[in-house]
C-alpha cells in the first residue's frame, strides 16, 4: 500500500509539473508537513500519540471551484518498559479529495477539504528480542482545515493544518480507530 501511495504521489506532481509548463491556466500547492497525531488513547495506548511527517498537494485549473488534492502521511511512537519490553504504533495515510482555496489579499489563503482515506497500521511489541506484530488496512475518511501565507514572488508557502480521520481496521480480534486528530505546520510552493 506504502508502494501505492508513493507511487501515485509522484505521478500526481509529475504531471502536475507537466501541466504548469504547458499550461498557465494551472494552479497549486506542494507542501511538506511535520506535526503530531492523536490516536484513539484506548485503542493505542501507550503510543496514541506520534509524530506525523507527510507531503501535501494540490491542483487546479484557475476556472474550476474546487482543487484536486492528494496527501500522504506517516506517523509512529515507540515506548519502552522495564528495559525489555517495547511498544510501536504506526499509521501511513493516502488521502485523496478535494479542497476549497480563498486566496485573500496579502498572500493568505485559508482552505477547507476532504475526502477518501486509505490508512494501514502497525502495531509491534517486543518483548526482550522476540517481535510480535500485527497490521492491517482500511477504507475511511478525512477532513482537513488550514491556512498558509505565500513569502514571496518565488512561491514559498508557511502554513499550519488540522486534520480529522478515521478508518475502522482489525487486529487480533478488535476493531480500532486507525485515523485521529492531525495538527502541524508545512513548507512548501505554490505556483
Amino acid at each position: 500500500m506504502k508502494k501505492i501511495a508513493l507511487f501515485l504521489c509522484a505521478f500526481l506532481l509529475a504531471a502536475n509539473v507537466h501541466a504548469y509548463e504547458n499550461n498557465s491556466n494551472y494552479t497549486g500547492n506542494f507542501n511538506v508537513f511535520a506535526g503530531k497525531k492523536s490516536l484513539n488513547e484506548n485503542d493505542w495506548s501507550p503510543a496514541e500519540g506520534q509524530v506525523e511527517v507527510g507531503i501535501l498537494f494540490n491542483i487546479k485549473q484557475q476556472n474550476w471551484p474546487v482543487s484536486l488534492t492528494a496527501d500522504l502521511l506517516h506517523s509512529w511512537d515507540k515506548n519502552e518498559y522495564l528495559n525489555n519490553v517495547t511498544f510501536e504504533g504506526n499509521t501511513t495515510e493516502f488521502d485523496l479529495g478535494i479542497s476549497k482555496h480563498w486566496e485573500l489579499e496579502g498572500s493568505i489563503t485559508p482552505y477547507i477539504g476532504g475526502g477518501l482515506a486509505i490508512i494501514s497500521a502497525e502495531a509491534i511489541l517486543t518483548i526482550d528480542s522476540t517481535e510480535y506484530s500485527v497490521d492491517d488496512s482500511a477504507l475511511g475518511g478525512w477532513i482537513k482545515g488550514g491556512v498558509f501565507v505565500t513569502l514571496d514572488d518565488d512561491g514559498t508557502n508557511l502554513g499550519f493544518e488540522v486534520r480529522y480521520s478515521n478508518a475502522e481496521i482489525e487486529m487480533n480480534g478488535y476493531d480500532l480507530d486507525a485515523g485521529g486528530y492531525h495538527a502541524g505546520i508545512f513548507i512548501g510552493y505554490h505556483w
